[in-house]
């Protein structure tokens, strides 16, 4: 199974240019992506179900979050 690099991922990265801004998922990002993950065009491109509820969508946080910490992956939440 592979891993993130320690030695090149010791904290959450954070990418910023003039008009993006990546940085880690939150708990208050929540709200924002239940609403987003309603809109028919987007979820076209997206093959998961859409949430039903905004629990759903925190749990979904909560294992991003979780994934960093055990190395086992990354997400990013980007903001324009």
């Amino acid at each position: 199974m592979m891993t993130i690099n320690e030695s090149v991922f010791d904290r959450f990265p954070v990418l910023k240019t003039k008009r993006l801004l990546l940085r880690e998922i939150m708990d208050e990002d929540a709200q924002a992506i239940f609403e987003m993950r309603q809109y028919p065009g987007l979820n076209r491109f997206i093959t998961r179900e859409a949430p039903d509820s905004l629990e759903q969508v925190s749990e979904v946080v909560d294992k991003c979050k979780k994934s960093f910490i055990t190395r086992q992956g990354i997400a990013w939440a980007a903001l324009l």
